[in-house]
């Protein structure tokens, strides 16, 4: 029950961060989208702090969970790069909310916190796929092609730049997890 409610606040800060920035994502918005009373949230998550430290980990944690589950090499290619292209603009408006999000709850009022910095979460995100997809396609070549245009899709998406049609991005990810695919290596058994 308590996990339920704990995930149900997270999917409401995820919600609220979405619709209106970082700004409309008060303690009483929070709590108001995810029905729950504000006492009832701050049991929780004590602080606007704890609530994205909750969501940096549920989302960390479902990154390593995901990539537990990958057994073939394309589909560790494949489904980092369906990570990393964030397809609408709900999702493109809730990172740059979180990215918002988590410079100001590391700077408050400009002035450094002694909280713990949340501002690298992405950078560790995107560093939990890069051993996998390293490791899946073994070449360093392709391997580094596939992980940059993946930075590079990140990046332009939470910058406003054009996004190719959908019908172009999953062509791009075949072609990538083709191209990984044949440049795979595999790791030399005993002989």
């Amino acid at each position: 029950m308590a996990r339920d409610t704990r995930d149900r606040i997270l999917g409401a800060l995820r919600v609220v961060l979405a619709r209106g920035g970082s700004s409309a994502a008060t303690l009483e918005a929070v709590a108001a989208e995810a029905a729950v009373s504000k006492g009832g949230l701050l049991y929780h998550f004590p602080s606007k702090q704890a609530l994205y430290e909750g969501l940096v980990a549920q989302t960390r944690a479902s990154v390593e969970a995901e990539l537990g589950t990958l057994m073939h090499p394309e589909e560790v290619v494949r489904r980092y790069l369906e990570y990393v292209a964030p397809r609408d603009e709900h999702e493109r408006g809730f990172i740059l909310a979180l990215i918002n999000a988590l410079q100001e709850t590391r700077t408050g009022s400009g002035v450094v916190t002694d909280e713990p910095d949340l501002s690298d979460v992405f950078g560790q995100i995107f560093a939990a796929w890069e051993e996998p997809v390293r490791a899946a396609i073994g070449d360093p070549i392709t391997a580094e092609i596939v992980l940059q245009v993946g930075n590079g899709w990140y990046l332009s998406a939470i910058a406003g730049l054009r996004h190719p049609p959908a019908e172009v991005l999953t062509g791009t990810i075949d072609r990538l997890v083709s191209v990984a695919s044949a440049a795979h290596t595999p790791p030399e058994g005993p002989r």
